[in-house]
């Protein structure tokens, strides 16, 4: 297996392309170099040959038993702890969400905003996970624009004075 330096080098600056070739130079690294290209041509699952080769369904349902679950729940990434949004699509969340709109007269409560319309957010002043008694309650509930709501997203606590509980 012979290799060749014009390949490694086609992407590199100049400076870059110099001192890979003194690598090549010296006899020790290119050997050593030999080696790790047999090692990694010798599995055939890093060959270059493998790219486009199809699995047999045997080795796919391999794959798939040893894969099952390892992506879900508390073992995936982007976990959060449980916290879901299906709770938005329920009948009693919607019914919360358009009241609370309704008596806001669909205009941001945020002090220096003011904007009627548009792309609104029903917020909740009380931590929707912290306080599960006042879920629903409408009184818990501020209408905020949507750069509203981003602005105070994980600093509910510093704007609560702002959007006090407020009687309909």
């Amino acid at each position: 297996m012979s290799i060749r330096p014009d390949v490694v080098l086609r992407n590199k600056s100049l400076k870059q392309r110099q001192a890979v070739s003194k690598q090549f130079e010296n006899p020790e690294r290119l050997a050593q170099v030999k080696r790790l290209m047999k090692i990694i041509h010798a599995n055939p699952s890093n060959s270059k040959h493998a790219l486009g080769h199809r699995w047999s369904d045997e080795r796919r349902r391999q794959h798939s038993e040893r894969m099952k679950g390892r992506f879900t729940g508390s073992n995936h990434p982007n976990w959060k702890g449980g916290h879901s949004l299906r709770h938005t699509k329920s009948l009693q969340y919607k019914a919360w969400r358009n009241a609370v709109f309704e008596r806001d007269n669909f205009t941001c409560q945020m002090p220096d905003c003011g904007i009627r319309g548009g792309s609104l957010n029903a917020h909740h002043v009380k931590s929707w996970d912290k306080c599960s008694e006042l879920r629903y309650e409408v009184l818990n509930g501020a209408t905020l624009c949507k750069p509203c709501h981003y602005k105070i997203k994980g600093k509910e606590e510093k704007f609560e004075e702002n959007l006090i509980l407020r009687k309909p």
